[in-house]
């Protein structure tokens, strides 16, 4: 997907899905945790992987809060 088009880019995924009701507020929080760190793998110029203490903090700073309960679709 091309990311001139309208839904060319990981986040534009998620905010779409975020808009028609198709994720919960948790999910979205994660997946954009997710695309953040991709992000950041993505435009480094150096070697790097998701053990280093700080990208375990970056995750940990990002994830999201967990559901007081189990979405209906996950039980």
């Amino acid at each position: 997907m091309a990311v001139d088009r309208p839904l060319g880019s990981f986040g534009a995924l998620i905010a779409l899905a975020q808009r028609l009701g198709l994720l919960e507020a948790f999910v979205e929080q994660a997946l954009d945790a997710l695309r953040k760190v991709r992000n950041a793998f993505a435009h480094s110029t150096a070697v790097a992987s998701p053990n280093q203490p700080s990208h375990q903090q970056q995750l940990a700073d990002r994830a999201p809060s967990k559901p007081e309960r189990m979405p209906s679709g996950l039980r």
